[in-house]
Order: C-alpha cells, then sequence, then structure tokens
C-alpha cells in the first residue's frame, strides 16, 4: 500500500485533514495540499497548493511526479461556502464560488488524468456535499457549484471508464467541520432577506452541533479505496440518505415544502 500515492486538496482541516492523516497512517504515500499548512500535526506530506492557479496547480503537480513518478488516487476536497440569498449575490461572488468548488476540481482532474491515462489505471474521488442533491436556500451558489461537481463527476465517470480510471461522489450531510462554522457572507445584504437569514443560520447551526464526526468521512475514503468497482456515488451523514430519497421518489413541490419546513421559513 505504500506504494499508492494520494494526492488531496483542501487537506489544511476537515475532510481532507483527517483523511490524508488516515490514508497515511494506513501507510498511502500523501501529498496533502491547502493554500496554508495545517495548524495540527500531520502524518502526511504537506505541499501548498492554490487549485484557482493554473501555475499552482502545475507546480504542485509536477514536483509530485518528478520524486514519485505516478499518482495513484486524486481526492478533490476544497472548497468554501457562501452564504446569502442569490439575488444578494454579486457576480464576481459567484463566480469566486465556481472557481473554487467546481473550476478547482475540473482544473486538478485536468492535470493529473493524463498521467493516469498512461497508467492506465487511477481513481478521483470528489467531494460533493447533500446541498448537491437538494438546494440548501441561502446558500445557492454553494448549492449550484455542488449541483455542476455532479453533473461533471457523471461524465468524467463514463469517459475515464475505458482507461481504468475509477470516478466517485461522496455526497456527506452536515458534519463538524470547520467549512460549516466559518462560511462567508455577501458583501451587500438586502433586509427583506433578514428573517430568513436568521432561521437558516439557526438550522445549520443546529445541523453543525449535532453533525457527524469528520473522521467517518477519512474512513469511507479508505474503504472506497480499497474496492474493485466503486460506487458513483456514497452517501454519508445525518439524514444524507433521506435526502436522497426526498429527491427522487419525492414531487418538487413536496421537496419544497420539506426544505421550507427544516429551515422554518
Amino acid at each position: 500500500m505504500d506504494s499508492k500515492i494520494v494526492l488531496i486538496t483542501g487537506a489544511s482541516s476537515g475532510f481532507g485533514f483527517e483523511t490524508a492523516n488516515y490514508l497515511s497512517d494506513l501507510g498511502y504515500k500523501v501529498y496533502g495540499t491547502s493554500r496554508t499548512k495545517p495548524k495540527n500535526s500531520i502524518s502526511f506530506t504537506h505541499k501548498t497548493l492554490d487549485i484557482t492557479s493554473e501555475h499552482s496547480v502545475d507546480t504542485c503537480i509536477e514536483s509530485i511526479i518528478s520524486k514519485e513518478g505516478k499518482i495513484d488516487v486524486l481526492i478533490n476536497n476544497a472548497g468554501f461556502i457562501l452564504s446569502g440569498s442569490v439575488e444578494e449575490t454579486e457576480i464576481a461572488e459567484a463566480k469566486s464560488v465556481m472557481e473554487t468548488n467546481f473550476f478547482g476540481a475540473v482544473r486538478m482532474v485536468n492535470a493529473v488524468l493524463p498521467i493516469m491515462r498512461e497508467q492506465k489505471s487511477g481513481r478521483i474521488i470528489n467531494i460533493s456535499s447533500s446541498a448537491g442533491v437538494l438546494a440548501i436556500p441561502n446558500l445557492g451558489f454553494y448549492s449550484a457549484s455542488k449541483f455542476a461537481l455532479e453533473g461533471y463527476s457523471e461524465t468524467l465517470r463514463l469517459e475515464a471508464s475505458r482507461f481504468n480510471i475509477q470516478v466517485s461522489l461522496v455526497e456527506p450531510a452536515i458534519f463538524k467541520t470547520n467549512i460549516g462554522r466559518s462560511k462567508l457572507m455577501v458583501k451587500n445584504k438586502i433586509k427583506e432577506y433578514d428573517s430568513m437569514r436568521r432561521s437558516v443560520k439557526m438550522a445549520l447551526k443546529r445541523g453543525y452541533d449535532n453533525g457527524g464526526d469528520p473522521k467517518r468521512i477519512a474512513k469511507l475514503m479508505a474503504n472506497i479505496l480499497k474496492e474493485k468497482q466503486p460506487k458513483l456515488r456514497y452517501r454519508i451523514g445525518p439524514n444524507s440518505l433521506l435526502v436522497s430519497l426526498l429527491k427522487k421518489f419525492m414531487p418538487d413541490e413536496i421537496n419544497s415544502w420539506a426544505m421550507k419546513k427544516y429551515f422554518n421559513f
């Protein structure tokens, strides 16, 4: 297992940090990347990486290839949440979310896919969200970025399978990570959305307070890497299965009612 080279984005905290440490402890050779160094102790190799920069991505990949000669696994985890209604969100803010959460993953895949294609093997795991299954009010462009990642990953899985490259999505529900607690806010707020903003904030706080342990994600990642034929989607966390069932079997009107009920607005 120590010959397997794993590259993980967003490894400074949360899912990425826990996964990088866990896989490293299992014997994988892990390169965990982020713009800033992790504050806690690590058992993996950290590399500075900005996934919104072509130059940064290319430099990181080249340095790993020059040392290891291959990349076996890419886990796209880096992302952030922007809080605000869609009307309040400026185009530049929306582009920033998509640039990191969606195009950042695309940029990483574009960099490693030729390597994996030449190897005739590889694993790509994209971290989506339950918010990429059912849209979350006040987090519209976060949801949009994850919906985009879902469709992109489905196509990537179809196209890459001929090269023995396996693609999976992980759809976590709410977990106790920094991404939810440290989400950014839109600059220009509209007062008519204040009551909705408060209701959604309170509902999400309850969710984060009772959220899952991010170490569960790390263990799931390890299990996915052990599978010979991994699935397209893996759902994990409180209500993650319920969300998928609502989307699959319930009419849109019922889903809208359920979301308004949950977020109390």
